[in-house]
């Protein structure tokens, strides 16, 4: 009794099927790939509204609190430097 060989690579039948399923791949592939490009571009579009929107508030507080703003960067600024002449 003679047997068979299944291996793709030598059937015709076999080779039509893996081609298809490669074209099945592929486009799953490309639909997943353009969902995270879409995710992507979403995310992007909200961390700079968000960072705009932080800049504004920051520049507005600056604006209305000036006195405040001097002090607490002289304050940060002596703590920093303290830290960083304490280490040598």
């Amino acid at each position: 009794m003679a047997t068979m060989d299944r291996s793709p690579l030598t059937s015709s039948s076999g080779a039509a099927h893996s081609g298809a399923g490669m074209g099945n791949m592929s486009s799953s592939v490309q639909d997943f790939v353009s969902g995270v490009s879409e995710q992507a571009g979403e995310l992007k579009h909200r961390s700079e509204k968000y960072l705009q929107d932080g800049w504004a508030k920051t520049c507005d507080y600056v604006r209305a609190n000036p006195g405040k703003t001097i002090l607490f960067s002289a304050a940060a600024g002596l703590v920093i430097g303290g830290l960083l002449l304490r280490r040598r």
